[in-house]
């Protein structure tokens, strides 16, 4: 068990690497360092989802694939929904100025990923994607794209979100059906 935590880890810190060392921000060392953050952000956003992708084909685990693209596209019209719905407020203004700030979206979408990771796979996958997500709401945050309390926010909100969507293999399962003469919500679990 421990060596396959430490092989985990391994290869989450080799992602991480070649993350960073492969955004255009690495290429260019004329960038400002706001900038460079706002470049790796843009890049890091898309790990946990991809990582919970991988992790879904490997297990050979296809409701755990459709459970990450729900809570995902979930996420991302809620996020995108509040951004809109909130312009004009306190919460509307960005550190640099420009609008639609509360809740970040990178970093909803990297908890997205987080989430289901942890919440289905467990622990040893959830820890390192969320350090993925933790670390690009940093970056959010020291590019001057956004305030603490967006990137807080768009990850609670995934995370809240995904409590909907995502469950451990074998449980029960929540998720939205539309069909032609109902929309809803179907329960299903397993003994």
């Amino acid at each position: 068990m421990t060596s396959i935590i430490c092989l985990r880890g391994l290869l989450w810190s080799l992602a991480i690497i070649i993350a960073f060392s492969a955004s255009p921000a690495s290429a260019h060392p004329e960038m400002s360092s706001e900038k460079r953050w706002d470049v790796t952000s843009n890049w890091m956003q898309f790990a946990p989802f991809v990582a919970g992708a991988a992790v879904a084909a490997y297990k050979d685990d296809w409701e755990g694939g459709k459970q990450l693209l729900r809570t995902s596209a979930a996420g991302e019209i809620t996020t995108q929904g509040l951004k809109y719905s909130l312009k004009g407020t306190f919460l509307d203004k960005r550190p640099n100025g420009s609008s639609r700030s509360f809740p970040s979206g990178h970093t909803s979408m990297a908890c997205s990923g987080a989430a289901l990771l942890g919440n289905r796979y467990g622990w040893e996958y959830g820890v390192p994607a969320f350090a993925v997500a933790a670390t690009v709401g940093y970056a959010r945050v020291k590019s001057a794209e956004h305030h603490v309390r967006d990137v807080v926010g768009g990850c609670a909100l995934s995370y809240g979100i995904s409590t909907f969507f995502v469950t451990k293999q074998g449980e029960e399962n929540l998720y939205p059906v539309i069909g032609p003469d109902f929309i809803g919500f179907r329960w299903t679990w397993r003994h």
